[in-house]
């Protein structure tokens, strides 16, 4: 487009429009005086373009058979780049001079965090040969990266970012240039750093958690006491050990644990000490410390028993105390093991071959009589069937054996077994000893101390033969299918024990316990609740009914057996050993700790404040060794103070209350009020911050309660107190206290105006005799006082002189003026430092006769 136009005319040219020219088009002419516009409407029509002649791509049908590949199908132009996206005039024409435009621009994109960026846009003419299409950032070539990927096809060209970072953030042009022209569009790319690492506190404001905990390390590296403020100076005092380690005597395997606690200033060093030798943390070794010490000696040995020494030192001095460690060794079978005897194996005979064989043997004498035959029975020899063992002598078996391989090793076994023999026979020796030999020793009997022999009876002995009972071969034994298992159950519950057996005829089932037969009665009986199934209950369990359970299944043919074991669990009394001792502690000191200890281990507790359960978490901290049970209270505040109970799971009567008595600390002021300037209509704030949180006060202005509303709004938070005045005006500004606890704190209140300038100071005035005169000062904001002043002298009101007030101006009239009234006029306003002059002058008026 072409503008051109010079005295008093103007023309507009339109080279080589196209469709996005048509549009209403409007001239606009301006002067001093006014302005005129006139408008008009350009409608631009597609000129018919003459079809071109059909152009036919011919493929011979050799080349895809041969490579037996298809054609490709291509997409349709208007579902690879939009439907409509385009039209025929936005294609490239060589007859033409088209300049790149940009029917579709670029849109900004902003990102909350780095992440993948999309830009596209839609450029005519398409399939210019001659298009260079280029991406800026801020004005510059876009440096090459893996991460972009650029897009310029039939039209349409993207940029896309695979993640753009916070330094990409800028303005992103895409630049077309052709032959003729160049056109370019823009966008902006927003990219937020957000820190990946959060490094200010997320602790609400005025809570020092932060800074407590590293005032805490500071002191534990400094060896200060823990809980004590560095402004707080303490005396240093002797180690001290308040709870003292007991001895400990364990089997050999189990973890023996001791625990104590120390106090002194500063903090002392606790060593612990086992048979004279340093404990150093390890996996056998266990040191921790929550304010209380402790050491736990895992999978105790034989040679760990000993005396175990605890010391404690500081710079005052050391404290030392000894327990005893005993560790009793589990039982050793090792010597007492024998090597199971090797089974004999029975030869049973074939079927239908007898016992022994006869062995006829002749003697040839020379006497003439005949020799008989003698027919000996030779019984056969039973060949012994030994079953080769497989031996696995391992290293671990050869190095835990090597004595076998020393010399003389089996000749001291052969000694020692010929050694025994030795013995058996002299015993078998002694027992062949003829009578006379055995009683030599004993004193003979005079012949009239013997008594007469008793007479000889006869003694019968009957002779009682079994039944013999029959078989048949439909008769089987009882067999038992399912056994009785055994069983562990609480007092006063029921015990059921279950067997399945099958036999012919069926078999009855007799019951033991610890092989006494059972009697049926109300609390033991048994029944058959289904074939084959025998059922034995025991109801009401007591801890005497715990034994070995039998069961025998007899029939007919045979019986069967089965045993299990009956353990009833008795419930134990649970007893508090170590009640709960109150406790009292300062507010805001680190930790405070009940301890309270059960007659057994490992039962389950529960611990309540003012009867209402706690749970470790931030405030509170449990912690339970074997029968003793801790509650820690941290960051004490006046809250607090309270009772504690410790109560048992199982049995809520078994209980131990104990108070926390707490402290509060010394009532004083932080940070007192200060002197403050305010500016008009603005909000002021009044602060100051007490050593107390849980102490409320009150707000005074010259001595007068203030009370909370619209004007003025108060607030507390952690001993942090602030008035907050709105709308500050004069009758704000005075002495502000604060009393809390018989404390005081005051500061003064100021407000400083808002400045004020002179819009309309006062001019030279001139006028006749007899007219008013008009004098006016205007400020930019209302209520500016001041005062007016004649030749120096204050200006007084009369019935003639009047002074005018009117929100930001302030006016003097003196009516029907003379002479006396001239002379100079001032307006002076003191608190804004602001001075205005002018002269008046009356004239006299022309007489004419």
């Amino acid at each position: 487009m072409m503008i051109a136009g010079t005295k008093g005319e103007s023309a507009l040219d339109i080279e080589s429009t196209t469709q996005m020219e048509a549009a209403w088009y409007t001239s606009t002419a301006i002067n001093r005086a006014g302005r005129d516009t006139t408008r008009c409407r350009v409608n631009v029509e597609a000129e018919p373009l003459e079809p071109e002649p059909e152009r036919k791509l011919i493929i011979p049908k050799s080349i895809y058979k041969a490579r037996e590949v298809a054609a490709p199908e291509l997409e349709p132009l208007h579902l690879r780049y939009g439907q409509e996206q385009w039209e025929e005039g936005d294609l490239y024409d060589k007859e033409k001079e088209q300049r790149p435009f940009f029917k579709k621009k670029l849109t900004s994109v902003r990102l909350k965090q780095f992440g993948p960026a999309h830009f596209e846009c839609r450029l005519t003419p398409i399939g210019d040969p001659n298009m260079m299409v280029e991406w800026l950032h801020d004005g510059k070539p876009l440096e090459a990266a893996n991460r972009f990927r650029m897009v310029s096809e039939f039209g349409y060209c993207s940029l896309d970012y695979e993640v753009a970072y916070s330094r990409d953030s800028g303005i992103i042009t895409c630049r077309a240039t052709n032959k003729y022209s160049t056109d370019q569009t823009s966008a902006t790319l927003i990219v937020k750093d957000e820190k990946g690492l959060v490094e200010e506190s997320q602790l609400p404001e005025g809570r020092r958690g932060i800074q407590r905990m590293q005032e805490l390390e500071k002191q534990a590296l400094e060896g200060a006491k823990t809980g004590v403020t560095i402004e707080v100076p303490l005396e240093p005092i002797k180690p001290e050990i308040v709870l003292f380690p007991e001895p400990c005597h364990v089997m050999e395997g189990e973890t023996a644990r001791y625990r104590c606690r120390v106090t002194g200033y500063p903090q002392p060093r606790v060593c612990w000490y086992l048979n004279g030798q340093l404990v150093h943390k390890s996996k056998r070794f266990r040191l921790r410390y929550d304010g209380i010490h402790y050491l736990d000696i895992v999978e105790c040995k034989p040679y760990d028993s000993g005396d175990v020494r605890l010391t404690a030192e500081n710079p005052e001095g050391l404290t030392e105390h000894t327990v005893e460690l005993a560790i009793e060794p589990r039982e050793d079978f090792r010597t007492v093991l024998r090597h199971a005897p090797e089974p004999k194996v029975e030869v049973h005979p074939e079927p239908g071959k007898p016992f022994f064989e006869v062995v006829k043997v002749k003697e040839l004498t020379s006497s003439p009589e005949p020799v008989p035959v003698v027919e000996l029975v030779k019984l056969k020899k039973v060949e012994r069937i030994t079953h080769a063992k497989i031996k696995e002598e391992t290293e671990e078996l050869r190095s835990k054996f090597k004595r076998r391989t020393e010399e003389g090793y089996y000749e001291a076994l052969t000694a020692v077994e010929l050694k025994s023999r030795k013995r058996e026979d002299d015993y078998e020796d002694m027992l062949r000893r003829k009578r006379e030999e055995l009683l030599h020793r004993t004193k003979e009997i005079p012949e009239e101390v013997k008594k007469a022999p008793l007479p000889e009876g006869k003694v019968t002995i009957p002779v009682i033969k079994p039944e013999r009972i029959q078989l048949s071969p439909s008769m089987e034994a009882p067999k038992i299918l399912e056994r009785i298992q055994s069983q562990t159950v609480a007092a006063a519950a029921e015990a059921h024990f279950q067997v399945r057996v099958v036999g012919k005829p069926d078999p009855e089932c007799e019951w033991f316990k610890n092989g006494v037969r059972l009697d049926k009665s109300e609390r033991i009986y048994w029944y058959w609740p289904e074939d084959n199934v025998c059922k034995l209950v025991i109801r009401e369990v007591v801890p005497e009914d715990s034994a070995s359970i039998t069961v025998k299944a007899v029939n007919i043919a045979g019986e069967a057996s089965s045993h299990a074991f009956l353990l009833v669990q008795g419930k134990p009394v649970i007893t508090i050993t170590q009640a709960l001792v109150d406790v009292k502690a300062k507010e805001k000191d680190t930790m405070a700790t009940f301890e309270c200890e059960l007659s057994e281990p490992f039962f389950k507790v529960q611990w309540f404040k003012n009867d209402e359960p706690i749970s470790s978490g931030d405030k509170y901290r449990t912690h339970s060794d074997r029968k003793v049970h801790f509650l820690s209270v941290l960051i004490i505040d006046m809250d607090d103070d309270a009772n504690y109970t410790c109560s048992l799971v199982d049995d809520p009567s078994v209980k131990s209350t104990a108070r926390l008595r707490v402290e509060g600390s010394v009532l004083e002021f932080i940070k007192e009020l200060e002197d403050t300037v305010i500016l008009e209509t603005l909000s002021g704030e009044m602060e100051c911050v007490v050593t107390r949180e849980d102490v409320e006060g009150d707000w005074y202005h010259n001595g007068v309660a203030i009370t909370p509303g619209a004007k003025y709004l108060c607030s507390s938070r952690r001993g942090r107190h602030t008035l907050l005045i709105r709308d500050v005006t004069k009758e704000d500004q005075g002495k502000y206290s604060f009393n809390i606890g018989g404390k005081q704190t005051s500061a003064h209140l100021k407000m400083k105006p808002r400045p004020v300038a002179l819009m309309q100071g006062l001019s030279d005035l001139s006028l006749c005799e007899g007219d008013i005169a008009q004098f006016e000062v205007r400020f930019s904001q209302p209520g500016v006082e001041g005062f007016w002043f004649k030749d120096g002298q204050p200006v007084q009101t009369t019935e003639r002189v009047h002074v005018v007030l009117d929100k930001q101006a302030q006016m003097l009239l003196v009516e029907d003026a003379s002479k006396e009234d001239a002379g100079s006029y001032a307006f002076k306003a003191p608190e804004h430092d602001l001075k205005t002059s002018c002269q008046l002058t009356v004239k006299s008026k022309m007489m004419y006769f």
